[in-house]
């Protein structure tokens, strides 16, 4: 019930909110927050994104709320991570598609106690807030590329529409991004999750799809087809 009346709520947000969001010309001369809560434009990236107050961290997350995401108009493609970390269970979620009236993407990081049995994340604390980066792409063109950031949720979009949004895997757009972890274990233990899902590791990336490296405490990846069970 929690998860419909929120998909409700926030259906109707798009709604009123209108063109609001598509006006990115008239965003950029004043840099003013968009009609959708919690939605701002980077003057610098040219692109909207979700601030750190979004009312989105007090749901935390669990893989129900992307099976009613259509209820929201959202058609995307999603990849988890998921490991055990001092004392702790993380989840780093990746999403990439359409979101109503916006195409874009999303890097989510979220925990719960070792000891919860129920697969409900919280969004992390601050203290646990990873440094990203993201670029997205739509065919080969990238559209845009976010401002490195540490947080807990780390989003991109743009007004636009994405053919075949709704096939899967929405090939149509792909990602490359940085995601940088307080050490070397923590960051191999994401390496290791992304093997498992089906990622190849390289020494560098260049033009291939689903691949990532590990640098140490940093691990760089693309993604384009690959998806979670």
């Amino acid at each position: 019930m929690l998860v419909k009346v929120y998909s409700l709520f926030f259906a109707v947000i798009f709604l009123f909110a209108g063109v609001a969001p598509l006006d990115l010309k008239r965003l950029s001369e004043d840099n003013r927050k968009v009609a959708v809560p919690s939605l701002t434009y980077s003057r610098e990236g040219n692109y909207l994104y979700n601030d750190q107050r979004a009312v989105q961290r007090f749901f935390g997350f669990n893989e129900l709320y992307d099976r009613f995401s259509p209820l929201l108009l959202f058609s995307y493609d999603t990849v988890r991570v998921k490991f055990s970390y001092e004392g702790k269970d993380w989840m780093i979620q990746l999403w990439k598609g359409t979101y109503a009236v916006l195409i874009g993407c999303e890097v989510g990081i979220y925990t719960k106690p070792e000891s919860r049995r129920l697969e409900h994340y919280s969004a992390a604390r601050e203290d646990d807030w990873l440094s990203v980066q993201v670029e997205f792409f739509q065919g080969d063109e990238r559209l845009f590329s976010t401002l490195e950031s540490r947080s807990w949720w780390h989003t991109g979009y743009l007004p636009g529409y994405l053919p075949g949004y709704r096939e899967s895997p929405r090939a149509g757009c792909a990602l490359r991004g940085a995601i940088e972890f307080p050490s070397e274990e923590m960051a191999a233990l994401f390496a290791g999750g992304l093997m498992e899902i089906g990622f190849t590791q390289t020494e560098q990336l260049g033009g291939e799809w689903d691949q990532y490296v590990l640098k140490q405490s940093k691990v760089e990846f693309t993604w384009r087809t690959l998806l979670s069970p």
